[in-house]
């Protein structure tokens, strides 16, 4: 990147919640780390990580949402994480002192990110505290964040992962709407919780016959009642 300027200018384009995070965390940013610094847009599916691959570059989200990914032996893909804006990925493996890559990272959307070699990142963190105390705090919260979920879906079968997935996407993007569609496939949902589209496609019909969500065209919505009802009978363990 040419200089310091291009990037605030690349930045004040982001939305305020997105230009406010990063431009703390690019506050003291090294000349180094800038001219090594570029800017990718990414189209929807494509690949930016791959598992096994040299861990060679970091990726900071801009705009549109990636996703990780592990494809299982059985053929079938799993969706463990959804990155959004103002995320980082790779940079797991480069504090790790790791080598390779240890997942796969597709978009999810139409993305756009800034890449940065992955030794200019570590030398930018071991400078900047600002920067690596923002980052610190983002990768604890991931981390804490995934082993509470992890606790959650150990033993939930196909139809209560569902509904814990249906709750989690209104709440993050559907409270104060009349109805919320799920943007995803019903095989885009198969993927994020692990289920096979088959018996995702079971659930799906059992929660529309009991009035907990609807089903229009293939896609959901939810409602806010429906959300309310869904998430009652997550907390209550009513297992139909």
């Amino acid at each position: 990147m040419e200089s310091k300027k291009k990037l605030i200018e690349i930045l004040s384009g982001l939305e305020r919640e997105q230009n406010s995070y990063f431009l703390k965390m690019f506050a003291n940013i090294p000349d180094e780390a800038i001219k090594y610094m570029h800017y990718k847009k990414v189209k929807k599916n494509e690949m930016i990580i791959q598992a096994g691959d040299a861990a060679d570059t970091v990726y900071m989200i801009l705009a549109g949402k990636v996703t990780g990914v592990d494809y299982q032996w059985e053929g079938n893909v799993y969706v463990f994480m959804d990155f959004y804006r103002m995320d980082v990925v790779g940079d797991f493996e480069v504090f790790a002192d790791m080598a390779r890559y240890s997942a796969s990272i597709r978009a999810a959307e139409d993305s756009e990110m800034l890449c940065l070699p992955a030794d200019c990142y570590l030398n930018w963190m071991k400078q900047d505290s600002n920067a690596l105390f923002l980052r610190t705090k983002k990768l604890m919260k991931t981390l804490l964040s995934e082993k509470i979920d992890e606790r959650k879906n150990l033993f939930l079968n196909c139809k209560d992962r569902l509904m814990l997935y249906l709750v989690h996407s209104y709440e993050e993007n559907g409270k104060g709407k009349e109805s919320y569609k799920i943007s995803k496939t019903q095989a885009e949902v198969a993927d994020s919780i692990g289920f096979s589209v088959r018996n995702v496609q079971r659930s799906i019909l059992s929660l529309k016959e009991n009035g907990d969500i609807d089903v229009k065209k293939g896609k959901i919505y939810i409602s806010n009642k429906q959300y309310l009802r869904l998430k009652k009978n997550i907390s209550s363990g009513n297992k139909e």
